[in-house]
């Protein structure tokens, strides 16, 4: 049986050890996933051409047995990685996604060169087989109608969490079992 690689991506500021990431990586069973969490300049690093550059060095391309998994600006990252590729994923995650500023200036800055993009929809929906997102409906930082703006474009299913917040670890999701359970479905 082939493993399933799945790449975790976390947020904006963002470190692999931190909101549900540690949680999913210790319950995907390792004879059946392989788990890659690449950690991603931030700060002044933060822009898409370091985050491509990471992804390669620490990844490679993407493949067809690669479940990405994205949190935050994440998602937009992953769109991004779709879009320019020749290989079909076999499934895409997001979690509290975004393709626009959110009117705070120290997030909007490191996030520019993500969100400010007219993506290819139709390319990237040819990208990946199975794709689902979350947000969390009274997300403080991500308003809900930007991960259905997603979800549409995509024409994926968006599970909108009762008093999810961001779906980090402020709002309590040190644990995600619902991520995880859809991990699995899809691998």
């Amino acid at each position: 049986m082939n493993k399933t690689t799945v790449v975790i991506i976390h947020g904006s500021f963002g470190d692999i050890n931190e909101n549900w990431i540690p949680y999913l990586k210790e319950n995907l069973d390792p004879s059946q996933f392989d788990v890659i969490i690449p950690q991603f300049p931030v700060d002044n690093g933060q822009n898409l051409d370091s985050w491509t550059s990471t992804f390669k060095e620490t990844v490679g391309d993407i493949k067809e047995n690669m479940i990405l998994v994205g949190h935050s600006i994440a998602p937009a990252f992953i769109l991004s990685l779709l879009e320019n590729t020749t290989k079909k994923a076999k499934g895409i995650i997001f979690v509290s996604g975004f393709l626009h500023d959110l009117g705070d200036k120290d997030f909007d800055r490191v996030n520019h060169t993500f969100t400010h993009s007219h993506f290819n929809w139709e390319k990237i929906r040819e990208n990946f087989e199975d794709g689902f997102s979350f947000h969390g409906n009274d997300d403080p930082y991500v308003p809900a109608w930007m991960g259905e703006e997603i979800a549409k474009n995509l024409n994926i299913d968006l599970m909108l969490i009762e008093d999810g917040g961001h779906l980090n670890i402020a709002a309590g999701f040190k644990e995600f079992p619902a991520l995880l359970e859809k991990v699995k479905e899809f691998a």
